[in-house]
């Protein structure tokens, strides 16, 4: 009789996700700002990112083909195990966000009751069949793919929310944030800059049909935040109407247009990523050449040398 072994799988992933998490700087930062009631919207999607690379470390780790029966990825191990581990992703992203939503509405005065998003079942199915079809590297999915999808739990929770509170008639807003950055290298040097798709669509957009179609769409190692504001709102009791802070009702609020970056804009803003690039760059070689002298007892002047023959060799 075939040994099943599923179980014995999940409890070992499960134990190395739990452990990722658990040492995770980035996650303790963010459970306490939840906890002191600081956290913003803009936290879920760095716990998705959080999530999903937990997930992905361990997966690679536990769920390789050696653990496989002949080495093989059958679809139903591959529907449980995946099935499973996702589906945890998904209950803990919109667990955090229906939490810390409640925060973020409760400083604002807003009484709304947040949506989950529906369980992307294509869109996992999708994933399984990546990892069952590829004979040649399978594990791949299991990488970078892993984390999107987590991402995309965030990015569905923020869309069916923003549609939720446009019918409420609180007029939200979507934010697209830059994220990490691909490297570009010149001949001279090095840099990071976000590519051009990802630049065209940050910014801040009324959520009113106007948005662009692609707003919580991402590719592969994207890192853009995608989040929605409902505003600053308050409800009357009696006539259920909802009022910005200067006491105007909501339709009435004036309706700005949605920004998006042009072509010229996006140069500018490469030129000064660029710029900020090379200042944080400048700012780490004098940290470091600091730490290099007190920590050998030189001057900066032979610290700043030694490490750049060190850094040439």
């Amino acid at each position: 009789m075939a040994v099943d072994i599923v179980p014995g799988l999940l409890e070992t992933i499960e134990k190395a996700f739990r452990a990722a998490i658990e040492a995770d700087r980035r996650y303790t930062r963010i459970a306490n700002r939840v906890r002191d009631g600081t956290a913003t919207i803009e936290d879920v999607h760095s716990l998705s990112v959080i999530y999903g690379e937990a997930l992905s470390g361990a997966l690679l780790e536990n769920f390789t083909p050696e653990y496989m029966p002949g080495g093989v990825y059958y679809w139903n191990i591959v529907e449980r195990v995946l099935g499973s581990t996702l589906r945890q992703n998904y209950e803990l992203v919109n667990r955090a966000a229906t939490e810390i939503q409640s925060i973020v509405d409760e400083a604002a005065g807003i009484g709304l009751n947040a949506v989950a998003a529906p369980w992307p079942e294509e869109r996992a199915k999708g994933l399984y069949e990546k990892i069952v079809g590829d004979t040649v590297n399978p594990t791949r999915w299991l990488g970078e793919p892993v984390i999107n999808i987590t991402e995309s739990f965030s990015d569905d929770y923020m869309m069916e929310n923003a549609a939720v509170s446009a019918r409420a008639g609180l007029e939200p807003k979507i934010i697209r944030k830059l994220g990490a950055f691909e490297v570009r290298r010149s001949k001279k040097r090095s840099y990071e800059i976000p590519c051009d798709w990802c630049q065209s669509l940050a910014g801040e957009y009324n959520y009113d049909g106007s948005q662009p179609k692609d707003i919580f769409q991402r590719h592969e190692s994207c890192r853009c935040a995608v989040f929605y504001s409902r505003g600053k709102l308050r409800q009357d009791v009696y006539s259920k109407r909802w009022y910005s802070d200067t006491g105007q009702g909501v339709l009435n609020i004036k309706d700005y247009e949605p920004f998006r970056r042009t072509a010229s804009e996006a140069a500018e803003l490469n030129e000064a990523l660029e710029a900020e690039s090379a200042r944080a760059a400048k700012r780490r070689r004098e940290r470091l050449i600091e730490q290099y002298a007190r920590e050998n007892n030189v001057s900066h002047r032979r610290a700043a040398n030694r490490l750049t023959r060190a850094g040439n060799s």
